[in-house]
């Protein structure tokens, strides 16, 4: 499922945003190697422990990239909606939740900088 958590504003951070997402678009097909990037593969279960999820639990995971913390946390909650501003992290997260048969979990295209809701309603800083 796929859903945007933003309006027609304009762009929190212009093209340092636009900058960012370019780099995360061409990272997204190694993002998930071990040997590249270790700082996000190799403390999963460390995060899921320290975490202590419940089955009812309703997670967010911002900035969220492929989804790495909340597929690893989904069999262990209710839900997980993963938001991030890279479509192409979002297509490869969407696609190993689907191949590891999680269906709890929602992949959410927003920007965790944006100051609205997408009904336009302030979020307190």
């Amino acid at each position: 499922m796929s859903k945007t958590v933003s309006g027609d504003e304009p762009e929190a951070g212009g093209d340092h945003a636009a900058r960012l997402r370019a780099s995360f678009t061409a990272q997204a097909d190694t993002f998930e190697e071990p040997t590249l990037n270790a700082a996000f593969t190799s403390a999963l279960d460390w995060v899921v422990e320290a975490a202590q999820p419940h089955a009812g639990d309703q997670c967010l995971d911002l900035a969220s990239g492929t989804g790495l913390v909340g597929r690893a946390l989904a069999p262990h909650v209710a839900h997980v909606t993963c938001v991030d501003s890279t479509p192409a992290m979002l297509a490869r997260g969407r696609a190993a939740a689907a191949a590891e048969g999680l269906t709890n979990i929602t992949f959410v295209l927003g920007d965790a900088t944006s100051r609205s809701s997408p009904q336009g309603a302030s979020i307190s800083a």
